[in-house]
């Protein structure tokens, strides 16, 4: 007799086979669509990395980076901005801040002696009371491929100093003391007792100006004003032009200008803060300039006056 299949088991196996089809396609499906939610997700990130990297790129352009003078990065990311065709017209600077001469103290300190002899070049660099680490660093680095014919001091404000910085200060006898506090926005004040130092304890040919974050080059420098066939008429600032840039009216801003202290919609060109040289012959009509005209918490831009006998020639 032969054997004959049951039909009840072959449904019963039929349908078996069905479900592990069903299962086997939902397992499917769900790696399938787990593998696409992983590479959704992967995209998002690599989006977000893109643009955070983005956004960096475009803040480290645009911040400024003092080392070395100016890098390349900034001239770069400043040539991407779109020239201002405003121009500064000193007939809408109608301030009603007092004159410069009004907030100025005048005297010192502390006040070193500068050589006898005539310098090359004088270095003198904004500091602050505590700056410690960073008088430090230059004496140690940069400054040590300075010649005999510069010298390199360093202007802070020494009213209201913190005891034990004055204590520590009392070993640094390169250190000039102005008399006024020092602040961010003292640093007009600053610029001012720069000049006036400067004018009144020595003779030199160049003045740099720079600030303690500041890296030079000296050497670099060096050549540039007296090796390289170089001629400067004796009333001239050399450094980093400012054209056509916009005051800063966001409150916020350490640069922040009221349109009360500067009405005008841009500012006057200047030579950028951070580091600039002055030949000597300017240092006195740049002081008296400095002194008559408005204050401006801006050190390095001064709005003059046409009728002023301030002729100046300015080198990038």
């Amino acid at each position: 007799m032969r054997w004959q299949p049951d039909g009840g088991n072959a449904l019963a196996r039929n349908r078996e086979v069905q479900v592990n089809m069903m299962r086997i396609s939902c397992v499917r499906f769900v790696k399938c669509f787990s593998l696409r939610m992983a590479l959704l997700n992967s995209l998002k990130i690599l989006a977000l990395i893109t643009g955070v990297i983005i956004i960096f790129g475009y803040h480290y352009l645009s911040v400024s980076h003092k080392i070395n003078n100016w890098t390349t990065r900034e001239i770069q990311a400043v040539s991407l901005k779109p020239p201002l065709k405003l121009k500064f017209n000193i007939e809408d600077f109608l301030s009603n801040e007092p004159n410069v001469s009004s907030k100025y103290p005048g005297g010192f300190l502390r006040s070193p002696e500068c050589p006898a002899e005539e310098l090359e070049i004088l270095i003198l660099v904004f500091s602050a009371p505590g700056n410690f680490e960073r008088r430090k660093a230059i004496r140690e680095n940069w400054a040590q491929d300075l010649n005999n014919s510069t010298s390199l001091f360093f202007i802070l404000g020494g009213v209201e100093v913190k005891e034990r910085d004055r204590e520590k200060l009392e070993f640094e006898q390169d250190v000039i003391l102005a008399n006024f506090t020092d602040s961010y926005r003292n640093l007009t004040l600053k610029t001012v007792a720069l000049l006036d130092w400067a004018g009144q304890n020595c003779e030199f040919t160049f003045l740099l100006k720079c600030d303690d974050d500041m890296y030079i080059n000296y050497p670099k420098l060096r050549h540039k004003l007296f090796e390289e066939n170089a001629v400067f008429d004796n009333k001239t600032i050399i450094g980093r032009l400012a054209a056509g840039w916009k005051p800063n009216r966001s409150k916020k801003s350490k640069y922040y200008l009221s349109k009360t202290e500067f009405p005008p919609q841009v500012l006057p060109d200047f030579m950028s803060g951070p580091s600039y040289v002055i030949t000597a012959g300017l240092i006195e009509p740049l002081l008296s300039a400095v002194l008559e005209e408005h204050w401006l918490n801006l050190e390095d831009v001064l709005p003059c006056h046409p009728d002023k006998d301030l002729q100046t020639n300015r080198t990038s």
